[in-house]
């Protein structure tokens, strides 16, 4: 079968994709994040634009204002 597992790992700075997103000249309607959640806490401009994907539960450096969505709701094990 096919291996569906989401990997990666380490480094994920949220707070340098926010400054990229609000140093962009026409802001973006939507902003979508695939992370396991580690990252810092990051201040968004426009929260309830940002779309959060978590391969954890963790999301306590993402504001909650944001919407957060569990990867495993969209694959099956």
């Amino acid at each position: 079968g096919k291996d569906r597992k989401i990997k990666g790992g380490g480094g994920t700075s949220f707070s340098c994709i926010s400054k990229y997103i609000d140093s962009m000249g026409k802001k973006p309607e939507l902003v979508f994040v695939i992370t396991d959640g580690y990252g810092g806490k990051v201040k968004c401009t426009n929260p309830n634009k940002w779309a959060w994907f978590l391969s954890t539960s963790y999301k306590a450096d993402i504001p909650h204002e944001c919407k957060v969505y569990s990867l495993k709701d969209f694959y099956d094990e």
